[in-house]
């Protein structure tokens, strides 16, 4: 007569799937077979219920994403039945949901911070930048690994918009909310001094200005800065 099989301790689960696992436990001495359960709750068994065999792993198949789980295993032979191992619990894992924008920082004339927030599930993102709000094309269109900022260079006055999806195991998210970006630059102040001496503010993003000088005394055409005037 063989002696009764000896305690046996579940291991934490290993190759956590989208709908897969693998279950682990220790060897027992004396055990000629394991009976393993699975549920859905603790001490449930409405995934899996059987023995699997002389072995201390099992791949357990057929999952919902997302879920936990839980197991346990106890260990047989021909006398009678271990006491039952302790719970583990794991969660399987799932698409990604949607990352949202956050507001672009770090905005200059040349380049602004793309920013986003970060998602359960997710290994990487994927952004595009346009300066279409339809993304007909892109002035960036690439994965930029596992961060929620990307700096854009080699932008200039205009608006730019962009987006960002999850890259997950199970599959990538659906695109999140489009941001916009105005690129401005900023205003100067120029002067003007031939004939008199004339302060004007250049707007953003402005790289030309024709000035228009009249009064009572006539002027001249002149030019400062590559700003251009005309006398009247």
């Amino acid at each position: 007569t063989s002696p009764n099989p000896g305690s046996v301790t579940a291991n934490a689960a290993s190759a956590i799937g989208c709908g897969s696992f693998t279950a682990n436990w220790t060897t027992s001495s004396n055990a000629t077979s394991y009976h393993l359960t699975v549920g859905t709750t603790s001490g449930g068994t409405n995934v899996y219920n059987a023995n699997v065999g002389n072995v201390t792993s099992f791949n357990v198949t057929g999952l919902s994403q997302g879920t936990t789980y839980y197991y346990r295993v106890y260990a047989v032979n021909s006398c009678s039945n271990s006491a039952w191992s302790g719970y583990i619990s794991l969660t399987t894992l799932a698409t990604p949901a949607a990352p949202s924008t956050n507001a672009a920082s770090g905005i200059t004339s040349s380049q602004f911070n793309a920013n986003w927030t970060s998602v359960t599930y997710a290994n990487s993102y994927y952004l595009q930048v346009s300066t279409s709000s339809g993304f007909g094309s892109t002035i960036f269109n690439a994965n930029v690994g596992n961060v929620t900022t990307r700096t854009i260079t080699g932008v200039s006055c205009g608006t730019y918009y962009y987006r960002v999806y999850a890259v997950g195991t199970c599959g990538n998210s659906g695109w999140s909310d489009v941001r916009t970006v105005n690129i401005g630059g900023s205003s100067s102040t120029q002067t003007w001094t031939s004939p008199g001496q004339y302060t004007f503010t250049v707007p953003a993003c402005v790289t030309s200005i024709t000035v228009d000088v009249r009064g009572a005394r006539g002027g001249t055409g002149g030019s400062y800065n590559g700003y251009s005037n005309r006398g009247g």
